[in-house]
């Protein structure tokens, strides 16, 4: 009678187990539509600060195009605000 729960108990663990294991691979995000930026560089000019983003649009399997965004402000604090709001 022993061994019969024992095996039950362990079978049980065994199911449990597998279940928490598998649902971990239900939210799968495709990284080719989330935009990651690779690039962000801020350059003086004259009086004012360009900053610029670089971020890849992966089109098809092997061809990626590379977007940019460009702004230019007077404080290093504003220019990512403004890039945002160009990209959002």
């Amino acid at each position: 009678m022993k061994k019969e729960k024992g095996k039950n108990k362990t079978l049980f663990l065994e199911a449990v187990f597998i279940l928490v294991l598998l649902s971990g691979c239900g939210n799968d995000r495709i990284i080719d539509k989330i935009q990651i930026i690779d690039t962000l560089a801020y350059d003086k000019k004259r009086d004012k600060i360009e900053g610029m983003v670089i971020y890849p649009l992966f089109k098809e399997k092997g061809k990626t195009v590379l977007k940019d965004f460009k702004t230019f402000s007077t404080t290093f604090e504003d220019i990512l605000q403004r890039l945002e709001r160009l990209a959002g």
